[in-house]
């Protein structure tokens, strides 16, 4: 999609649909980037959501909490920057109606142009928006990522149980790891392996001819 798609007003919705129409599998790629990109908002807000209430945002963990609320931040960021980029009428219109919400929010005027880059929705717009979706905002939650993943494992786990204070930090049930888990797993499988070679050994048919 990003070597195809062309960030102008008289080509980006033609490169989208050429993309669709033209690439193998064009349209069932972008259906798939479009529903991720809403399934993964729902996802972060259900996180956020578990996290909130079971005081994982506790003692040591308070600046991890307010890198999952960048994370989601950038997330919508991205998803509304996104939806600009096929330049359509819906497109359009909506992000121009959403723009104009700053005007009613202090020092919205700022923030409003800032985003547009001039009066109105147009060329510098798209390009901007384009920009962000594409190269700042990836590069960025790239980083939150790695950081709040580094700050989960170096906590031991997530909370899977509500905190009543800071010092129930450290007593707070983990959730293990996937390591962990794929070992247990692993040895739980090899348990009943060798149970069903032992009952079939004594459940064995005399009258059972085996191939040799």
């Amino acid at each position: 999609m990003l070597l195809s798609y062309q960030p102008f007003p008289e080509s980006a919705y033609t490169s989208v649909r050429f993309f669709e129409n033209q690439f193998v599998f064009g349209r069932m790629i972008r259906s798939l980037h479009y529903f991720a990109a809403n399934l993964i908002v729902v996802m972060v807000f259900g996180h956020i959501l578990r996290i909130f209430f079971t005081g994982g945002y506790q003692g040591k963990r308070k600046l991890n909490w307010m890198i999952g609320l960048c994370i989601l931040s950038l997330i919508l960021l991205s998803c509304f920057t996104g939806y600009l980029l096929p330049w359509d009428q819906t497109a359009f219109w909506a992000v121009t109606i959403s723009i104009n919400m700053f005007d009613y929010v202090p020092a919205g005027g700022f923030l409003k142009e800032l985003l547009i880059g001039g009066e109105g929705v147009g060329e510098k717009t798209l390009q901007l928006f384009f920009t962000l979706h594409t190269t700042l905002i990836p590069s960025t939650l790239i980083l939150f990522l790695a950081t709040h993943f580094w700050k989960v494992r170096k906590a031991k786990g997530v909370v899977t149980s509500r905190l009543n204070g800071p010092g129930d930090d450290e007593k707070s049930k983990k959730r293990p790891h996937f390591g962990e888990v794929f070992a247990k797993g692993r040895q739980g499988d090899q348990d009943v392996h060798e149970d069903l070679i032992f009952l079939s050994k004594d459940t064995l048919s005399p009258g059972i001819v085996r191939a040799t």
